[in-house]
């Protein structure tokens, strides 16, 4: 009975004993926890700190060079539209250049004809009615639509039949798509020169010139 105390003594003491040392550990390294928490929590702050620092410098950068960017896009813009300018205030240059070289030959080739006396005329017949017309320009238009300048009013005769042009050494005629063509003498022609008396057929209608 009495060793049956004594071991029941020894457990508890054992058991006392393990809890002193179960306390004692945590006593002891509980400290030593919150150091290595505490530790890991600044490692984690330095590390999202330079991570923060890192990522305003580069969005600062990028920030720099978008502005960079829009900056030289502005510049480039500006440039294209300078430039633009100058080449349609060139173009405009080149058109009235042209449109002044184009008014001047066309006044010198009016000038020859009126110096000249070069006024030709055209002399038929369209439906029984006679026809007599004078050119007096450098280009004639001949067809059946009223926007011309001679309208033979045929129905064979296409709407823009042909065109008589002064060129500053004589008169041409060409065919201005008509439907049925153009004869000249008899010869069908896209484009002939014409000298007095010659006969011109459009479908069924002849007019002689007298230049």
């Amino acid at each position: 009975m009495l060793n049956l105390s004594l071991f029941s003594l020894d457990i508890s003491s054992s058991e006392k004993a393990l809890e002193d040392s179960r306390a004692f550990f945590i006593y002891q390294y509980s400290g030593l926890f919150f150091v290595i928490i505490v530790i890991v929590l600044i490692v984690i702050g330095i590390v999202a700190y330079f991570i923060y620092k890192n990522f305003t410098k580069i969005h600062a950068k990028q920030k720099e060079q978008d502005q960079t960017n829009a900056e030289q896009d502005i510049r480039i813009n500006a440039e294209k539209e300078k430039n633009s300018r100058i080449e349609a205030e060139i173009e405009a240059k080149k058109r009235e250049e042209e449109r002044q070289r184009e008014e001047a030959r066309r006044n010198n080739l009016l000038q020859q004809m009126k110096v000249h006396n070069l006024y030709p005329r055209l002399s038929g017949n369209v439906e029984g009615k006679t026809i007599n017309y004078t050119i007096t320009k450098l280009e004639t238009t001949i067809g059946r639509a009223a926007g011309n300048d001679l309208v033979l009013a045929s129905k064979t005769v296409s709407s823009h039949h042909a065109k008589i042009v002064f060129n500053g050494g004589a008169f041409e005629i060409f065919d201005w798509g008509s439907s049925h063509g153009v004869k000249l003498n008899g010869n069908k022609i896209a484009q002939s020169f014409l000298k007095n008396g010659d006969s011109i057929e459009l479908s069924n209608v002849i007019l002689t010139i007298f230049i």
